[in-house]
């Protein structure tokens, strides 16, 4: 019986994309420019733990150059909240790093100018550091909304496990834990967002495009065929651009500044914001 022969499978396939990303020819979001288009940066809280008492962006909108300052006020007729987020701190913040506005300007150096001259009143709240603390009896509660610390309970049941205990020869049981992990890729994590009267475009290196059109869909009140997502090339995720990030930010300020408009996290800003979060398991296990 002859050999059959295979089209890939033991043969060198090139890349599709290998030739555009090794002569510089692959556009990245950071790399894309779109007509009109701003350049945004995010304010983002010192503090763990703090209600925000006033936040006054009289002195960023008069500064030439800005177009538009986004805050949690600009946000009332959205549904503001995905993942247990808002799109930017409303009240108060809950971690180091937390969105708490974002200016929209015509270029970088405006753009960081600005954020320096608004003014955000705090008031600091106690910080509730590990899993430890947070599920304490009376820990200070991050979401008060919540009545706890414990954000869901998720349970899958599979088949009887007692029974298979009973019938095991040997049974482990141990805790282990995973520090938090950020995912270093050597594009940083962009977005371009732009609002017409009842559409959104959206520019992103997303690794679930569709969830991430779903989510915009839903916080902006709109049907999911009026958000469109384009994906070029990803410069790696590893997981850290998986889900929504901060493309709902991007937009709420597009829409505000009625233009198109970039944000490009630094590293620095992707470690506080983007990351995995540490975690604590306890495993049974019989065989």
């Amino acid at each position: 019986m002859a050999k059959r022969q295979l089209k890939y499978v033991g043969h060198s396939v090139p890349r599709v994309d290998g030739v555009d990303k090794v002569t510089g020819k692959a556009k990245f979001v950071g790399d894309i420019t779109v007509p009109g288009m701003l350049y945004g940066k995010i304010l983002r809280s010192p503090y763990p733990h703090a209600r925000i008492r006033a936040i006054d962006a009289t002195e960023a909108e008069a500064l030439p150059g800005v177009v538009a300052v986004l805050t949690a006020a600009d946000i009332d007729d959205l549904n503001p909240i995905y993942n247990g987020r808002p799109i930017i701190a409303m009240h108060k913040v809950r971690y180091v790093g937390e969105p708490v506005a974002a200016v929209a300007a015509v270029d970088l150096a405006t753009a960081e100018e600005a954020l320096g001259l608004i003014q955000v009143d705090y008031e600091e709240l106690p910080a509730v550091v590990g899993i430890d603390a947070a599920v304490k009896k009376d820990a200070t509660l991050i979401h008060e909304e919540k009545g706890g610390n414990i954000g869901t309970h998720e349970q899958v049941r599979r088949g009887d496990a007692d029974a298979g205990f009973a019938q095991s020869d040997e049974i482990v049981e141990d805790t282990f834990t995973f520090p938090m992990v950020y995912h270093y890729a050597m594009e940083p994590h962009s977005v371009i967002a732009h609002c017409d009267s009842d559409e959104v475009t959206v520019w992103s290196s997303a690794q679930h495009p569709f969830q991430v059109r779903g989510d915009i869909a839903k916080l902006f009140k709109l049907a999911p065929a009026r958000v469109r997502l384009i994906i070029n090339y990803l410069g790696g995720g590893y997981g850290s651009k998986s889900y929504t990030k901060f493309e709902p930010l991007v937009v709420a300020l597009a829409r505000k500044a009625r233009q198109p408009v970039r944000i490009c996290n630094s590293v620095g800003e992707s470690m506080v914001t983007v990351r995995r979060h540490g975690a604590r398991v306890r495993i049974k296990t019989g065989v």
